[in-house]
């Protein structure tokens, strides 16, 4: 059998040998083992479940949560000549009719799903009658309520299983805890427990956590150092990408962002600079990263604090995939502490938070009590807070612990936020604000309302606006397109495709009850998350490597010598630490006291004296006319 899967892995891949645990992994799968395969972020999960596609006879079923991360491995597939297809939001009735007859009579290995479409009548049918080798599940945490990024739909894998119970399953993941780990095999009715697990560590991955003052300065001045390094800067909110991309851009910095707000075409146009190296540096948030397979990424900035361990370690990972030297930076502030156990806070609203949203969306919807079972109704949380003296944020988990709890199901692909760019300079819309006066209080609203519109498009809220100036909003949108047909404006209406699926009939708001395992145990658990962020953030003496591993369960792992605190607490490596430090700090004119500042926390005062006494005597930075520090060209 080896020497057949080695001819596949050749023929398809062009390897000649496979990595760490696959081969064991491949085999467990092909003796129709139930498995769960545990490898590090870029360790090649996928090759575990697609070699045994080609080696077994029938379809492999692989469910995996997004769509761009499937269309892009069935067009991989594709290209290596290996018949594979998907189903998605973007097909018409027709193409999933088709795809699902190849799967029962044609000659596909491989069929990409989401699991919200596994429950679905067409599909549970047909499923009936394929014949199945065996189901992959991808980012297998994400069937856990333990796991940092639970999703209900990944529940309804266990259908398939009890449809037909002989069948078995490999779950593939990159982050997941002790506890998480025993919660999948259980979810997916693994007949016996099964876990192959490669060790986490990546020997090539520095890890170094850099506390500042000034995030932007820090940022720009590493990613100068590093100006041509393939590098990618996560933050938290979409509005920080603009931002920090506008700020590198003028540095000159060839630079792209990426955040669920954007259009599918702006999302692979950015991708797509950024894979071709046009531009060196991607700005993104969360929704940027499953599935990239860029390998010499050099660099990964954290600019905000992670919510958990586990993502923080996925978006870590996407450096260094290629086994050279890269860094990991995460920034952090004494704020920090605080804004992440207060986000946790956040999203567990009070009951009568949760009941009020469910009433007022009922009643948008006259929706009758005891009816609405399985009817799918258009949703908008903006609508729902502007009805009620409940935020945008309260309103979405609110929604997020009722499907959680069973009560709603929530299908939310293809949806962007309403956008909007000042197209015309300030001189021309002035002029047009005065000789235009039906239009002026909307400009005026939302010149006030929304900042940089100018430069940059910004997602925008009708509902809102057209309260602010008390106005319908059907009003507000025929003449925001009024506006963009006259070239002061750039406007794309939102293309909301966002559905709410009653699961049950409607109840009586008042007697909602949100199962304690889902609201008190899981806000512990996100608690602890974020506390064991917090303990690694500001943790100035473990080895990062130890701390990371522990916390995934291996227990036994050495000191790196390769993260900050590995390099601070070791005398020979100290020096060359706190030049590193310095040369980054200095790429851009610096006041000396604020270098002191920044370095003063991890070193002693003497040991910056000596070292930018040598640098000075070796020409290697000089003081400026204006008393800074530079480094000489």
């Amino acid at each position: 059998m080896n020497k057949d899967l080695e001819k596949i892995l050749n023929n398809y891949w062009g390897h000649q040998s496979f990595r760490g645990s696959q081969q064991s992994i491949i085999e467990n799968v092909i003796s129709k083992t139930d498995t769960l395969a545990l490898l590090p972020t870029g360790g090649g999960k996928s090759i575990c479940y697609q070699i045994p596609a080609l080696a077994t006879e029938g379809i492999c079923i692989v469910i995996s949560p997004l769509i761009a991360l499937m269309i892009d491995q069935v067009n991989n597939l594709k290209n290596r000549k290996i018949n594979a297809e998907c189903i998605h939001s973007g097909l018409n009735l027709i193409d999933i009719d088709r795809i699902l007859d190849n799967c029962i009579f044609g000659n596909i290995k491989l069929l990409y799903i989401s699991p919200e479409r596994i429950n679905s009548k067409i599909f549970i049918e047909r499923f009936k009658k394929m014949n199945v080798s065996f189901i992959a599940v991808d980012e297998a945490h994400c069937i856990s309520q333990w796991g940092y990024d639970f999703r209900p739909s990944y529940l309804n894998i266990a259908n398939l299983k009890e449809i037909s119970p002989n069948l078995s399953c490999i779950a593939l993941t990159a982050t997941a805890t002790p506890k998480v780990c025993l919660d999948i095999q259980e979810k997916l009715l693994f007949k016996k427990k099964n876990t192959i697990k490669d060790s986490f560590q990546r020997k090539n991955l520095s890890y170094k956590v850099v506390k500042t003052k000034d995030k932007y300065s820090f940022t720009i001045n590493l990613l100068k150092n590093k100006r041509n390094q393939s590098s990618i800067v996560y933050v938290r909110k979409r509005k920080m990408c603009g931002i920090i991309y506008k700020l590198l851009k003028e540095e000159n910095i060839k630079c792209d962002y990426y955040h669920a707000g954007l259009s599918n075409e702006e999302k692979n146009s950015a991708q797509q600079n950024w894979s071709s190296g046009k531009s060196t540096v991607m700005i993104a948030t969360s929704a940027f990263g499953m599935g990239i397979d860029k390998e010499d990424v050099r660099l990964v900035i954290n600019f905000d604090i992670p919510e958990s361990i586990e993502a923080y370690f996925q978006e870590a990972g996407r450096a260094g995939r290629d086994n050279k030297s890269a860094d990991a930076y995460l920034l952090t502030q004494n704020s920090d502490k605080a804004t992440l156990i207060n986000r946790v806070n956040l999203s567990y609203p009070k009951m009568q938070t949760i009941k009020t949203a469910y009433q007022k969306f009922c009643n948008i919807n006259q929706i009758a009590l005891g009816a609405g079972e399985n009817e799918s109704f258009d949703f908008n949380y903006n609508l729902i807070a502007s009805k009620t003296d409940l935020t945008n944020l309260e309103v979405f988990h609110s929604f997020r612990l009722l499907e959680l709890s069973g009560y709603i199901n929530l299908s939310s692909s293809n949806y962007h936020s309403s956008k909007l760019k000042i197209i015309c300079s300030k001189k021309t819309l002035f002029n047009f604000i005065k000789t235009n006066p039906i239009h002026s209080l909307l400009l005026e609203t939302l010149i006030r309302s929304y900042s940089g519109l100018f430069n940059d498009f910004s997602s925008i809220n009708e509902i809102v606006l057209s309260k602010r100036i008390h106005q319908a909003t059907k009003e507000t949108i025929t003449a925001l397109t009024q506006l963009d047909q006259l070239n002061i404006i750039s406007y794309s209406q939102n293309t909301s495709s966002l559905k709410l699926t009653l699961s049950n009939p409607r109840v009586d708001a008042q007697s909602i009850v949100i199962d304690p395992t889902i609201y008190t145990a899981r806000k512990q658990a996100d608690l602890e998350r974020a506390n064991n962020v917090i303990k690694y953030s500001f943790d100035t003496t473990t080895c990062r490597v130890r701390f990371l591993l522990n916390y995934f369960g291996e227990k036994n792992s050495t000191n790196c010598n390769n993260c900050d605190n590995c390099i601070k607490n070791n005398n020979s490596n100290k020096k060359s630490f706190l030049l590193e430090k310095i040369e980054t700090i200095i790429s851009s004119p610096i006041e000396v006291d604020k270098v002191y500042e920044s370095l003063i926390q991890d070193f002693h005062k003497k040991d910056i004296d000596n070292v930018l006494r040598k640098m000075i005597e070796h020409g290697k930075v000089k003081i400026n006319s204006l008393n800074q520090l530079e480094l000489k060209n």
